[in-house]
């Protein structure tokens, strides 16, 4: 049975078992209005938003007994049309949420809403914490950090996500319950409207049309140790149409804050839409900042948001931007040359334009890594007429022999998710995917972009980790590995790379050619903003992630 079968058959009896098992509670007995978020009469000075909820299903939890005490069980809570929050050890609510163009200080929140249904000894779950992707067999924890009940808690919350070339973004939130001490209290039905103070003009956040790329302005870092390279790199990009400005880094700035000063500057003067930093991270400096998993995460971040650096909330990088790190000029030549082979279609083997490769660990739950990979490529396979080739860590051909077989006849895409060392990809059936194993992958296929969900191969120090090796490894003389790669610098969390990484693959498939590589990134970043409810964990994502390559690249 093909591995894509199974993951089908497997969630149907999963849903299927759920479903039977699951109690159903209605809020208005003898009516049948289903649950229901939208927007209602809009206009250009006030947004109206109103949701109902008619049910929700409670499925008792199995994991219960992990959390005691005399609340007696706690349920797996779902509500149709709604998110789940999921703070890690707070209890899990429905919610919904949207983006609007204003300040959180200019907004003026109006809120009505029907009384509350009590239901007696519902305790929604709290949500897990679960390992992060360098932490093999480590259990979900199920620990309730501070207090469980959020009895006067607000059925709203607003918060700032920075701006986004001058336009300043808000994120409201609608809370569709209150956890209390002896049940749960659901409100059927809450109106919500949002004006500004100052009576300017008020509208949602379009992300398909607000994201788009504004110009072709192209500005280029590079260490003057690299400099055939990065002449290299400038010529073709001038060669695609865009205008370069190309600076050495010894002759601009000392440290990473001259360097931001430096790039802001030349924002303000020319509004670029794409950069790239040509050098390791000893060539030219990336800002080091603390996140969950690191104190001294490496990220290039900073340099290409606009808003104030210690702000930390913005969620929208002005710039769209990359990295291409090499130990010699050759390294930056050679990244070229996979770049104009890709433009001119020029593989002497070009039948991997139409596969694609999904890679995934025998973990994780609601969902799995094996759910996860096929959310990821189902859209480029609808979008894209890509073939997906699956290799599940349970199956025998999960080998690094088989893995490069794949690679040999060449792909478009690749998603890996599972686990990660730095240089490997250790959740495949036998042993691990190493970098030295990218040197036996033979010329002249069809190179993948790699979006790879897993810890620590992202890092850009020249120490020969993944993502560095699949961008500069060559075989008989001739590059191979990856056209572009993207992935953590250090420790990443469990699901919020993950839905990422299945928004990429969903603005793939939906705006096939509407965007550069980057901004399909962004659209990824946006999906994770839209269906993650922790925004501390939204914006340790974007300091994680480092795209190794051409952030331009058109994905025709």
């Amino acid at each position: 049975m093909a591995p894509a079968t199974r993951i089908l058959i497997g969630l149907f009896f999963s849903l299927w078992a759920s479903q039977i098992l699951a109690k159903t509670y209605s809020l208005n007995e003898g009516r049948s209005r289903s649950n229901s978020f939208r927007i209602v009469n809009p206009t250009t000075e006030r947004l109206y938003f109103e949701y109902y909820i008619g049910s929700f299903d409670a499925l008792k939890s199995q994991k219960s007994s992990d959390l005691g005490g005399s609340r007696g069980e706690f349920h797996d809570l779902k509500f149709k049309s709604f998110k789940m929050t999921n703070e890690e050890g707070k209890v899990s609510l429905p919610y919904q949420s949207f983006i609007v163009k204003a300040k959180k200080e200019n907004l003026i929140v109006g809120l009505k809403h029907l009384p509350g249904k009590f239901f007696k000894d519902i305790y929604s779950q709290v949500a897990p914490k679960k390992p992060c992707r360098c932490d093999k067999n480590s259990p979900i924890s199920y620990e309730i950090k501070g207090d469980y009940e959020n009895e006067s808690s607000p059925l709203y919350e607003i918060e700032s996500l920075g701006t986004y070339r001058g336009q300043a973004l808000t994120r409201v939130k609608v809370y569709g319950a209150r956890q209390r001490s002896a049940g749960i209290e659901v409100f059927p039905s809450l109106k919500l409207s949002l004006m500004t103070k100052d009576r300017s003009p008020l509208a949602l956040v379009n992300f398909k049309k607000d994201f788009k790329e504004s110009n072709r302005h192209f500005l280029i870092i590079a260490s003057k140790e690299l400099e055939e390279g990065a002449l290299e790199w400038s010529l073709f990009k001038q060669s695609q149409g865009y205008q370069v400005d190309l600076f050495y880094y010894e002759d601009i700035a000392t440290d990473a804050l001259t360097l931001q000063k430096f790039i802001r500057e030349q924002y303000k003067l020319k509004g670029h839409q794409y950069a790239v930093i040509i050098g390791h991270e000893f060539l030219v400096p990336t800002f080091y900042r603390e996140t969950s998993m690191a104190w001294d995460t490496p990220t290039d971040y900073p340099y290409f948001y606009m808003d104030n650096d210690e702000a930390r909330a913005d969620l929208f990088p002005e710039i769209f931007y990359g990295r291409v790190t090499g130990a010699t000029n050759e390294d930056i030549v050679n990244q070229v040359k996979k770049l104009k082979e890709f433009e001119n279609r020029s593989w002497r083997n070009a039948e991997g334009i139409s596969r694609s490769i999904g890679i995934a660990s025998n973990e994780g739950i609601n969902p799995t890594d094996e759910e996860y990979v096929a959310q990821m490529l189902d859209p480029l396979k609808n979008g894209h007429n890509l073939t997906p080739k699956y290799f599940f860590q349970k199956d025998p051909q999960a080998q690094v022999s088989q893995i490069n077989t794949a690679l040999n006849r060449g792909a478009y895409w690749l998603n890996y998710i599972g686990h990660g060392s730095g240089g490997s990809w250790p959740s495949i059936h036998q042993g691990e995917y190493l970098s030295s194993d990218i040197y036996q992958i033979k010329p002249g296929a069809v190179k993948p972009v790699i979006i790879d969900v897993a810890c620590q191969n992202g890092r850009f120090n020249e120490e020969g980790r993944l993502g560095e090796t699949f961008m500069n490894a060559q075989a008989s003389g001739e590059p191979v590995g990856a056209l572009s790669y993207f992935g953590g610098s250090v420790d990443i969390s469990w699901d919020p790379p993950a839905i990422m990484a299945v928004g990429i693959g969903e603005s793939m498939g939906k705006n096939r050619n509407s965007y550069s590589l980057f901004g399909h990134i962004l659209q990824g970043q946006n999906h994770l903003l839209q269906n993650y409810s922790t925004i501390e964990s939204i914006v340790e994502n974007h300091v994680w992630y480092h795209l190794l390559g051409d952030p331009s690249l058109k994905m025709r």
